[in-house]
């Protein structure tokens, strides 16, 4: 680099005398040789590649595993890494084994890196492939603990702690994965105050991690304003139980209204979780096989997409409509294709939530016409018992069973008569509802599931708003005790069928713990405040202000 800091970089060419050759790089924070259960998890990616006639570079990023230098984290907005990458794009095209065109690849962090450079670098890459991209550090306006402190200590913490003064108790990823998961994980996701996390389990990034803590989310999507600059062609990649779907489609749009001279957008949207560095794009999720056509290969992907932008050769996948996703659910489990985003969303129909004899505190139903008498529930929220996550132990979404949920008196939930027809939601399901609280600021989330005949509730979507950012995530304005306000919950996108007998549920209440971090209902500092108190919530619903669920449904809901 012009500082004189070197990055490691492996380079894979094809065989034999031919070439000069297309590339194709990734830059990566989590070990350009990373071996996970006994393989090199880039190994399947790089042969394809380099078969398919590709010269290969894979680079650790400055500061980490074999490179030099300092690492910063992304959420400080580093200009090393638009720096560096750009370097490094230029360094390829002047190697005589490139022809002069370099697209880049990569998952998550990977992704991000992607975007610093075709934004901020004054060298561009020719096209790019960001899949799991994240949208911010703190993935919401709230930290989300399961996800980031196992972020901390799993994936950054043990290279940072290698190259410190602790080598000698340095864990290897995996083991820091097994140590989290088998025994620090049930203690440390219950820690506060958060800003005391102690340094040896972030493995010597607290600097860095307290900076992620003092960060506000004045705007957190404001990079993707910019995605513009960027001319080349672009594959966004991601899944319908990734936190950032929605995110990643609304940069999508952007993308699609670029100037026409601009290179063409994809989007491919399948039913899989957040993008790590395994590159899964399974058939299974939780419970559920969602099918052989669910069931994708990476190194395909990126071999079809480079041969399209780089040779100009087509393929199975490109070119053809910018948008391809996966329908889910009963006698669906299939690919569709759209121009637009707004073509796939199904027209909104409104439901209220009504109270019924049965159902007493706990909840109601959803019903077509909003109650004639207003109805009120109620329920304490106890930061100290919240309601656990509908998670992996890796923190990542699925078609996770909710059930559990129903034993709680802090959940309340509302469902539909059985269906009589399959029923397909289409888009993202909004929940508005009138709520008064006890607190200055609180939370609250929603769920919306299908009820099998079996018993089974089946999570879709989820969302979730703490009140003092209610009014968008750029300002911070604080409840009025016992006073009612309209608050509307954004659950995140989705194509799901249900099935004709089931019952589509939605549930509600004010924690999702420890996919985001309690409320502690004070209003003050939640990462430097370790008191938590209780707040008492109400709902109520009437007909001159009800609380009502918005559904992007392909027809009536009976």
């Amino acid at each position: 680099m012009e500082d004189g800091i070197r990055l490691a970089t492996d380079i894979f060419l094809p065989s034999g005398s031919g070439g000069p050759h297309p590339a194709l790089l990734m830059r990566t924070p989590y070990d350009k040789a990373r071996v996970e259960d006994g393989r090199m998890i880039y190994t399947e990616i790089v042969g394809e590649a380099v078969k398919a006639g590709y010269a290969v570079a894979i680079q650790d990023l400055r500061g980490r595993f074999e490179s030099e230098g300092e690492f910063v984290p992304f959420h400080e907005n580093p200009v090393s890494d638009a720096r560096d990458g750009a370097a490094t794009v230029s360094w390829i095209r002047a190697q005589d084994w490139c022809d002069g065109s370099v697209a880049m690849w990569g998952d998550s962090y990977g992704a991000w890196t992607q975007w610093k450079v075709a934004i901020d670098g004054d060298v561009k890459p020719d096209a790019i492939f960001p899949s799991g991209l994240p949208m911010s550090a703190l993935d919401s306006p709230v930290l989300r603990p399961a996800r980031r402190i196992l972020w901390y200590v799993g994936r950054m913490g043990p290279d940072s702690r290698r190259r410190s003064d602790r080598s000698e108790h340095s864990l290897d990823a995996e083991s820091a994965y097994r140590n989290w998961r088998t025994v620090e994980r049930s203690r440390w996701l219950w820690f506060l105050p958060w800003n005391e996390m102690p340094d040896y389990l972030l493995g010597g990034l607290s600097p860095h991690y307290q900076s992620l803590l003092r960060s506000r989310p004045s705007d957190y999507l404001s990079w993707i304003r910019r995605c513009e600059e960027f001319e080349g062609p672009v594959l966004l990649l991601t899944g319908w139980f990734d936190i950032d779907v929605g995110s990643v489609i609304e940069l999508h749009g952007r993308l699609s209204n670029r100037p026409g001279e601009s290179g063409p957008a994809y989007l491919i949207i399948g039913p899989w979780k957040h993008m790590d560095p395994k590159y899964d794009l399974s058939r299974h999720r939780g419970e559920i096989d969602f099918g052989e056509a669910a069931q994708w290969s990476y190194p395909d992907v990126l071999v079809q997409w480079s041969d399209f932008v780089l040779k100009g050769k087509p393929g199975p996948l490109f070119p053809g409509p910018p948008i391809r996703y996966f329908a889910m659910g009963d006698g669906s489990n299939q690919w569709q294709e759209a121009d637009r985003w707004s073509e796939i969303v199904a027209p909104s129909q409104r439901l209220y939530l009504t109270s019924t004899a049965a159902s007493g505190e706990s909840g109601g139903a959803l019903s077509e016409s909003p109650s004639t008498e207003t109805a009120t529930w109620r329920y304490v929220y106890d930061p100290r018992d919240p309601v656990p996550s509908a998670v992996d132990e890796d923190a990542y979404y699925g078609p996770f069973d909710i059930g559990y949920m129903d034993m709680r008196p802090d959940v309340l939930s509302f469902a539909t008569a059985p269906i009589d027809q399959p029923l397909d939601i289409r888009g993202s399901v909004d929940v508005d509802l009138v709520v008064a609280s006890s607190a200055v600021d609180t939370d609250f989330c929603a769920w919306v599931a299908e009820e099998r005949p079996d018993g089974a509730s089946i999570l879709i979507a989820s969302g979730f708003v703490r009140a003092r950012y209610r009014n968008g995530i750029d300002q911070e304005t604080f409840l009025e005790p016992g006073r009612p306000e309209t608050i509307r919950i954004r659950c995140r996108p989705t194509v799901y069928r249900l099935a004709a007998g089931s019952r589509l549920v939605v549930k509600i209440s004010s924690s999702d713990f420890p996919d985001y971090d309690r409320s502690h209902n004070l209003g003050t500092d939640p990462y430097s405040d370790a008191r938590l108190v209780s707040a008492v919530q109400t709902l109520t619903s009437g007909p001159e202000e009800p609380c009502s669920v918005y559904l992007p449904v392909s027809g009536p809901v009976k």
